[in-house]
């Protein structure tokens, strides 16, 4: 046996509570160790002998802390990469109901023109749904723009079609919105959650005048109160994260913003969460094309994440947690991934909604999409990159932004926070459990049973029915 190469361990500071615990990355699991055992992991790794209980040796093993000597954690990734990929069984939609937005934040990535999701393009959707077939088990769509609730007529009558369908087929239906919170007062966030979209994600960048300068209405109007507003009344029909966009200008505003949550009413009713603003260069039709503020790096980022999650916390914001596992690093790489713009354009990824020039077809005709578009999504592997192969981050991140490697962006672009700040993670995520069970990533493992071979990659990728030739 030896230790997983995907474990961390925590390492407290000199001074700091002594929580002793590991992290296992290729399960999710944060173990908090009783005293001694990790000598006593080392030594049975070490010499064969050993001192622990073997009801605990086995649950080391369930949790993949410990594997066999010949075990390759690395080729497991790949299947499960590999199984996650070509998962007919799960269509992942994002749907722009409107193009259009109410907003008009400077930073903004995409191309927005006044633009709402018609009945044809609606009944096309459908279509797709319906031609995934009796092997569909799980319907997951987020609800975007522009802003999507601009759309709202056609996100309540599209979801109430999901539901039909996916009551009739024994399908789960699960949805979410990502909106600027204009709109989401209590009795839409009360429609949404009946329409199983259960939780929405609202920007806000700061205190007031950081925030209506970063996030104003089209022709210039503040933004905060009336979201703050919105937050107050819909907490309790939809769970809310809300997004703080970080660059230089506006952290040091946070505390401010903080407050002001706290102060009305919301502590421990939402999550808030930084983002990392990254300029994407290869739109110059989108505002962030002329967006001046400086972006952190990636190792600056995760030194900022650190810090804003202990501050959160102290106003009931947040809570450390070490990161969730990954099958692929987001839908854009799944062959049943799918973005479907308010005119029925097909992207893979959201950075390209409203690009006309990263458009691979349209919902109407969803049979036949450019193949040249296509290939960089769907045959792109982490475990071909030998920075992907040795890093400690590679089972919760499994490549990371694929957008941003495609551009040609620096390698701390594409990759996740945890490949920074993985050790100081650990040990705050250890001393927030501690005393509790062992705490598990929300996870649907893989069915380790699938034979392997039935996923590997000259297994062709399908939307819908249609195979893609990779």
């Amino acid at each position: 046996m030896r230790i997983s190469r995907y474990a961390v361990w925590s390492d407290n500071p000199e001074g700091a509570e002594e929580v002793s615990a590991v992290f296992s990355g290729m399960s999710g699991t944060l173990i908090r160790l009783h005293p001694g055992e990790r000598e006593a992991i080392e030594r049975f790794v070490a010499t064969g002998e050993t001192t622990l209980d073997p009801a605990r040796l086995r649950q080391f093993v369930e949790w993949q802390l410990l594997v066999s000597s010949n075990h390759d954690e690395r080729e497991r990734l790949r299947h499960r990469y590999d199984i996650n990929r070509h998962d007919a069984s799960s269509l992942d939609l994002t749907l722009v109901t409107s193009l259009g937005c109410n907003f008009d934040c400077p930073y903004c990535y995409e191309s927005k023109r006044p633009s709402l999701m018609n009945a044809e393009v609606q009944r096309a959707v459908l279509e797709l749904v319906d031609d995934c077939g009796p092997v569909l088990q799980n319907l997951s769509v987020t609800w975007m723009g522009g802003e999507p609730l601009l759309g709202k007529a056609s996100l309540f009558d599209l979801s109430d079609e999901f539901i039909a369908r996916c009551d009739e087929r024994d399908i789960d239906f699960n949805a979410n919105i990502i909106t600027n919170g204009w709109l989401l007062d209590q009795a839409t966030a009360r429609r949404l959650n009946e329409l199983h979209c259960s939780s929405a994600q609202v920007t806000i960048d700061g205190p007031p005048d950081t925030h209506n300068k970063m996030r104003p209405r089209v022709g210039g109007d503040p933004t905060f109160d009336r979201i703050v507003e919105n937050l107050v009344a819909a907490a309790d029909e939809i769970d809310i994260s809300v997004r703080v966009n970080i660059d230089v200008s506006n952290l040091a505003r946070v505390d401010e913003l903080f407050g002001l949550l706290r102060d009305a009413g919301l502590s421990e009713r939402i999550t808030v969460y930084p983002g990392k603003m990254t300029s994407i260069g290869d739109n110059p039709d989108a505002p962030m094309a002329t967006y001046e503020k400086r972006c952190y790096t990636g190792p600056e980022f995760a030194k900022v994440e650190l810090e804003f999650t202990a501050l959160a916390r102290e106003y009931g914001f947040a809570k450390y947690a070490p990161p969730g596992l990954a099958g692929v690093p987001c839908t854009a790489v799944a062959g049943n991934g799918l973005v479907i713009g308010s005119e029925g354009e097909i992207w893979k990824c959201w950075d390209d909604i409203g690009d006309n020039k990263r458009v691979l077809g349209n919902v109407r005709n969803y049979r036949d999409l450019n193949q040249e578009g296509l290939l960089p999504w769907l045959t792109y592997h982490p475990l071909d990159d030998p920075q992907c192969r040795d890093c400690i981050a590679l089972p919760t991140c499994m490549g990371g932004c694929l957008h941003r490697t495609i551009q040609g962006a620096a390698r701390d672009a594409q990759c996740g926070t945890f490949r920074f700040n993985h050790v100081e993670r650990v040990n705050r995520s250890a001393r927030e459990f501690a005393g509790l069970e062992p705490h598990i990533a929300s996870f649907d493992m893989i069915e380790e049973a699938k034979s392997v071979a039935q996923h590997a990659m000259d297994v062709p990728v399908t939307i819908g029915r249609r195979p893609v030739s990779l």
